[in-house]
């Protein structure tokens, strides 16, 4: 994989099988969140970092939950930043990502011992999916910014939760 090689590490940042369930995980999360809140299906979405909700808008009503900021991804120093890392970004939206940077800390998985990784960008997409994952979100919505891809992971919208992880 091309991080990898710009990491210069021989061992993998994240073992493909866990990307692999990952991967599942999210897109089960994320059709479910589509089937109970039609958030595929909305006119626009926004985020108040400051109030740390996330929302989507479908014409005439809206839904809104908390912003939890697992990553970002900026394309002009092709690097992945974890949330939790992002000095920019209020605490109350990267709680999570603390979370999962100690939780794949205490899993000796390699991503997690780095603040800010040159990456690609599909990299991205793997780090967020298993971040999402290993704290128990729902799934995972990515967004474009004008210097790359903030990915959120998704808990709740309303009072009640998409599923339960059963851990």
């Amino acid at each position: 994989m091309f991080w990898k090689r710009r990491m210069g590490l021989e061992k993998d940042l994240l073992p493909r099988k866990l990307v692999a369930e990952a991967r599942q995980y999210v897109a089960n999360g994320n059709r479910l969140a589509q089937e109970r809140w039609d958030i595929g299906r909305s006119d626009r979405w926004s985020a108040d970092l400051a109030e740390g909700t996330l929302s989507f808008h479908f014409g005439d009503r809206a839904i809104t939950g908390p912003a939890h900021v697992l990553g970002t991804y900026s394309s002009e120093t092709s690097t992945w930043l974890w949330g939790c890392a992002n000095g920019s970004l209020p605490e109350r939206v990267v709680i999570v990502s603390a979370d999962a940077v100690e939780i794949g800390r205490s899993k000796n998985i390699p991503v997690f011992a780095h603040r800010k990784l040159p990456v690609d960008e599909s990299a991205g997409d793997d780090f967020a999916a298993v971040a999402a994952m290993l704290t128990g979100m729902v799934g995972v919505y990515r967004v474009p910014t004008r210097t790359g891809y903030v990915w959120f992971g998704m808990q709740t919208f309303g009072d009640e939760p998409v599923h339960e992880t059963g851990d």
